[in-house]
């Protein structure tokens, strides 16, 4: 043990941990107080430190810690906030460096002489290990090569603190700031001596100037446990506790960012006395004077302290709770010598101890085995079981204490093996996260066995303390299990039964309640499985484990939901839990919000980069939403981070395939199978990718690899038969998908195929029944709902394919197949403003879909919407152009055509040349635009290209050219080509009526007659026709044939045939007829009835002495024309009327305005009357003086 005699006038610390120390429970140690003002701290110049550390010790019981507190102590002051002491100017010496010789003659002779002190320097004197005193002048701080001595160590090395404080005397007259730390009294295998308290008491009583720090008060234990920072002194611990800013920022500090020797002492007496109480249930109560309390002892930095406390965060353990349990551990020895051969065996069992080494060979394990078979009893065979026990359970707890805090996974390792880079390798930080990532490393199972092990070398225990030990080695175990880790034998019944006993004794642990509900899940035991992970969730509300876990739950049973409430809820609890936004992502992948999945993928990866299933789940959204660089990139990224991981080759194959870069999947697909040749993803995988490539012969070949691996794989026996359905091996397709689905009858895709196959052979009621079947498997599968409508649409039952198109839209609002044929259906019945409707739903849901598109276009043609029609039609192109065909592109210049856009429409007729210069359509539309724009000679170019492409339009084409000879006037070989138009094709109307033309212009009235007949008799009533004939027999001054045509015409609604039937009707002199049409006309036409309508009403009603009536009309023509002929026309009527002067005077008028038909005026008998008036004759004078006579 460490025994605390004298310490002098340096700062002094003096750790006297938990094991063997004298006792004196009277005496409790407070603050030793001095009179006088403090001393400021004028102490700015360079720091030193002597550093002593002795665990092992050559001739008496080793210690276990005091080397790694010296150490720590090192690491503090090389710190920003120890005041960055450079290495040169630090002296350490530990365990077998540490004798007395070294101590003299280096450190305290040649060490300090070289150094040559200053004043304003500080110098640390910190001892860590045994000491003995034997009166209140002699105090023995205990080096390495010490020997037990009953006189007072006369004739062995120890360091004598009355020789240690004239040196501390004579440095700090140089006005150097000294600072004493003993950490002593761990064991008291030393000899025995009743007056030690006393002694101790004695010389902590005088000082030479010095700061002084002692672990105890008098006569009490120092703690030192394998619990405290992964193997410390509880003193030294809460002292670099202290010293990195706890002491300043809490309790009574003034959280200026300094320590003062007053801070610290403040805080090493209440935190490590509260600590030894609450936790060891033993009284240690540092000790400090009181004076030079405003001493700067460090100043605060706030990197270093972050990384003090995360080291402080990473260890743990139960070495206290074995302490307080262990009923032989912490009790005093005989006092007499250990045997020197006990000690060799001791000191390697602690050298295992450090190295972590606790079983198997030169192990802690093996060590104590052998003390105990040779020296059982013995206090170092008793403290060496309290230790190997402490570090069996404290193992177990650990691995249960980062199950519960969420960082027992290597990913949590590597992110603190970041932070710390650059970190000493035996600081305390990189070797708490080295003993992190030990306990991490090593399986649930083998931790379970170690708590077993412990318990078993606490046999003699508080068995309610073994008992709860046994429930969390029953807890390990059961998880191991649920691991699936090698070498756990359990069987799932066994390990719930475990899981059940543990619960039964420590029913309020949510590990163990979280446990029991994931194995119950594997029980398939869903509901009882969400009790206990709910309780789970109860007991531990800040643990996002079962939180988390009750996600999964839900995600089974398809809630999403509720799956997405407690994911979200676990990354509440810790912001940091990674699981929980992989399974978010992967919620909102499978239910195709692509956003969200992205968001918390994206939130995932920030924080933690190397997260390698959210780069997957990435990639997969950026696949899905058709960002396949970008999903390349993330997968690549994947690979990167682990390129034995198989997920992202395998999806990336499918990216590729995705694609149509087929030689790509299959590249990634086969990287996969050199990871795992049996990977039967990647070979049903690389199967489809041959069967898409044609490549049957090689499809087959890693089917059968597939299905060879899994005989009963729906999957590939249904790709089998998909290679059958393309080569239209109908029969061998079925025999397949049927395979498929007797293999699962949940397969639903297989059902679906057959309906697929039966469908292509017009079998539509085969094909519905296996679409009804495919629903049954699965209500939510819309694409058999889709082809269910159209077998109804086939089967003629419209009703029945109008619900299952509509049942398809429930489904999904936005599938635009569904509203495409409904819209087809409504077009085929003839509603197009109800197909409009669908198909424009259609076309928002699928913008780029040529089917919809060419179908809006067609529809709009229908309703002879031209330009609607070309609008839609001209977006096809912007498509993929593998979608665009000649056909389309000519469709689309006949819209333009229609619309009498000649410009456009020659744009796409051309586009479908170029796409096949041999397209007859668009030849024979371009020469019709060159025919309208009267470039005849073009026209004939491009109809003759026509003819030469084996055109199917050969009778239209026959009849284009005829027309354009005609138009040339080329009579003849107009006649010659029509008439070919009419052998080719005898019902060619338009070809009668263009040869009646050509007829016609050649002078051939008959013939042109007959051929327009010929046309009426092919083509049915048609008015223009009956016309043209009437016009024809007319030319022929065959009245009476003309008459019959024109009201043909008349009677087909055009009030215009009325016209022509009066005029012949006036030419016959049949007043009352021709009154009758004319009239009919004039009702029709009004005022536009032309003038001629007017004059023929008029002279026709004064023929029959209907003078007003014909006034009438007289007017009205002189009022719409006012020109000489309405003026005559009124002298002709007031002649007859006997109007005279009115006569001359319009007569005047006429000539006036210019009419000239002297002829006419000399045989006009309805100028008689007033021929003869001298006015009459002076206006012929005057107007036609050549011609009169």
């Amino acid at each position: 043990m460490r025994y605390l005699r004298v310490l002098y006038s340096t700062i002094v610390i003096l750790l006297i941990p938990f094991n063997n120390c004298c006792t004196q429970p009277n005496v409790k140690s407070t603050v030793i107080e001095e009179k006088g003002a403090p001393a400021q701290n004028n102490y700015s110049g360079t720091t030193y430190a002597i550093i002593v550390g002795i665990s092992s010790y050559h001739y008496i019981k080793s210690l276990t810690y005091a080397d790694k507190d010296a150490e720590l102590f090192k690491e503090f002051l090389m710190s920003l906030s120890g005041g960055s002491v450079k290495d040169s100017n630090i002296i350490m010496l530990l365990n077998e460096k540490a004798t007395s010789t070294n101590f003299y003659l280096n450190a305290i002779g040649e060490w300090i002489a070289q150094k040559n002190f200053k004043a304003g320097d500080k110098l640390y004197i910190y001892f860590s290990g045994h000491g003995d005193a034997r009166d209140n002048r002699e105090y023995h701080l205990l080096t390495y090569d010490t020997k037990p001595d009953q006189n007072n160590y006369r004739a062995t090395g120890t360091i004598r603190m009355y020789e240690l404080k004239n040196t501390i005397a004579d440095i700090t007259e140089k006005g150097v700031k000294t600072i004493l730390i003993i950490d002593a009294c761990r064991t008291d295998d030393l000899p025995t001596n009743p007056n030690k308290a006393y002694n101790y008491n004695g010389i902590t009583e005088t000082r030479v100037g010095e700061l002084l720090l002692l672990s105890a008060s008098g006569g009490q234990k120092s703690i030192e446990d394998r619990a405290i920072g992964n193997g410390h002194g509880l003193f030294t611990w809460n002292l670099i506790d202290g010293l990195n800013g706890r002491a300043d920022a809490e309790l009574l500090g003034n959280k200026d960012g300094v320590v003062t020797y007053g801070e610290l002492g403040t805080w090493l007496k209440i935190t490590v006395a509260t600590t030894a109480s609450d936790k060891y249930h033993n009284e240690q109560v540092p000790t400090f004077y009181d004076v030079d309390s405003k001493f700067s002892l460090a100043k605060v930095d706030s990197s270093y302290y972050s990384k003090w406390m995360l080291a402080k965060s990473l260890n743990s353990g139960s070495g206290n709770d074995v302490a307080m349990n262990d009923n032989a551990s912490g009790k005093k020895g005989g006092g007499g010598k250990t045997d020197s051969s006990a000690l060799l065996i001791y000191n390697d069992f602690l050298n295992a101890m450090k190295k972590n080494i606790l079983t198997g060979t030169k192990s802690a394990e093996m060590f104590y085995d052998s003390l105990q078979k040779i020296f059982p009893g013995q206090e170092v065979t008793n403290d060496a079981r309290y230790q190997l026990a402490s570090a069996f359970i404290d193992f177990g707890q650990e691995k249960i204490n980062l199950h519960v805090s969420g960082k027992e996974n290597k990913r949590t390792v590597e992110t603190l093996k970041n932070q710390i880079a650059g970190e000493k390798e035996n600081s305390v930080l990189s070797e708490s996260v080295l003993r992190m990532e030990r306990v991490v490393n090593e399986k649930f199972t083998q931790a379970g066995y170690l708590m077993e092990k412990g318990i078993n070398l606490l046999k003699n225990s508080n068995p309610i303390y073994l008992n709860g030990l046994r429930a969390k080695a029953k807890f390990l175990k059961a998880k191991g299990y649920y691991e699936a880790e090698p070498g756990n034998a359990l069987t799932l019944t066994e390990a719930k039964q475990m899981a059940y006993e543990a619960r039964t004794i420590d029913p309020e642990a949510a590990y163990i309640n979280y446990l029991l509900g994931l194995l119950l899940a594997l029980d398939y035991k869903p509901d009882s499985a969400v009790y206990y992970e709910h309780l789970a969730s109860l007991q531990a509300p800040n643990w996002a484990y079962p939180l988390n876990q009750l996600g999964r739950e839900f995600e089974k049973k398809f809630n999403y939901d509720s799956a997405i409430v407690y994911y979200k809820k676990a990354i509440e609890t810790d912001y940091n839990f990674i699981d929980s936004y992989n399974n978010l992502a992967i919620v909102f992948k499978g239910i195709g919000k692509y956003d969200s999945a992205e968001t918390y993928c994206r939130r995932g990866i920030k924080l933690d980069p190397e997260y390698i299933y959210l780069y997957c789940n990435l990639a997969d959204v950026m696949k899905e939403t058709k960002r396949y660089d970008s999903a390349e990139r993330i997968y690549k990224k994947a690979i990167a981070i682990n390129p034995r991981y198989i997920y992202p080759y395998n999806n990336l194959g499918i990216s590729f395939d995705n694609q149509h870069k087929y030689d790509s999947a299959l590249k990634y697909y086969k990287l996969a199978l050199d990871i795992d040749p049996n990977y039967s993803y990647s070979l049903s995988n690389i199967a489809s990718a041959y069967r898409e490539m044609k490549s049957y012969d090689s499809a087959f070949k890693y089917y059968r690899k597939a299905i060879a691996l899994n005989p009963e794989s729906a999957y590939d026996l249904n790709g089998i038969g998909i290679i059958f359905y393309n080569q239209k091996i109908y029969d061998s397709a079925i025999t397949y998908y049927k395979k498929a689905y007797e293999a699962d009858p949940t397969y639903k895709y297989s059902l679906y195929n057959i309906g697929l196959i039966y469908y292509d052979q017009n079998k539509f009621d085969s094909s519905k029944n296996y679409h009804l079947q495919t629903i049954k498997v699965d209500p939510q599968y819309i694409s058999s709902y889709n082809y269910l409508g159209l077998c109804y649409e086939k089967l003629n039952q419209p009703d029945s394919a109008f619900y299952y198109y509509r049942k398809a839209i429930g489904l999904n609002k936005d599938y635009h197949y569904a509203y495409y044929n409904i819209g087809y259906l409504y077009q085929t019945k003839t509603k197009y403003d109800s197909a409009e409707y669908y198909l424009k739903m259609a076309h928002s849901i699928n913008p780029k879909g040529t089917g919809i598109i060419n179908s809006l276009g067609y529809n709009y043609e229908l309703k002879l919407q031209y330009d609607s029609a070309a609008y839609y039609y001209s977006k096809l192109p912007g498509m993929d152009t593998s979608y665009i065909n000649p056909s389309d592109l000519n469709k689309i210049g006949l819209c333009y055509y229609n619309a009498k856009q000649n410009d456009s429409a020659m744009v796409y007729y051309r586009l479908a040349l170029k796409k096949d210069p041999q397209y007859p359509y668009s030849l024979n539309n371009i020469g019709l635009i060159f025919s309208q724009q009267l470039k005849f000679d073009s026209a004939l170019v491009y109809y003759f290209k026509s003819l030469a492409a084996n055109s199917p339009l050969v009778p239209n084409l026959y009849n284009n050219i005829g027309y354009t000879y005609q138009q040339l006037k080329k009579y003849d070989s107009s006649l010659y080509y029509l008439r070919k138009c009419l052998s080719a094709d005898p019902g060619f109307a338009s070809a009668y009526y263009n040869l009646g033309y050509t007829y016609e212009l050649k002078g051939m009235l008959d013939s042109a007659i007959y051929n327009n007949k010929k046309y009426l008799s092919i083509a049915g009533p048609d008015a223009k026709v009956n016309m043209y004939i009437a016009m024809l027999y007319e030319k022929q001054e065959k009245s009476d044939s003309a008459l019959v045509y024109y009201k043909n015409y008349y009677n087909m609604g055009n009030a215009g045939g009325a016209y022509y039937i009066g005029n012949i009707y006036y030419g016959r002199s049949k007043f009352d007829s021709s009154i009758f049409y004319y009239e009919k006309t004039y009702d029709f036409y009004k005022d536009s009835s032309g003038s001629t309508t007017f004059e023929r009403l008029g002279y026709s009603y004064l023929r029959k002495n209907g003078l007003d009536k014909s006034l009438y009309y007289f007017n009205a023509a002189d009022r719409l024309y006012h020109n000489a002929n309405t003026k005559y026309n009124l002298c002709c009527y007031y002649s007859l009327a006997g109007d005279k002067p009115k006569a001359l005077d319009y007569f005047e008028q006429a000539l006036k305005n210019n009419f000239t038909n002297f002829d006419h005026i000399q045989i006009d008998k309805d100028l008689d009357p007033i021929r003869q008036e001298a006015k009459f004759i002076e206006l012929l004078k005057q107007y036609f003086p050549d011609k009169y006579k």
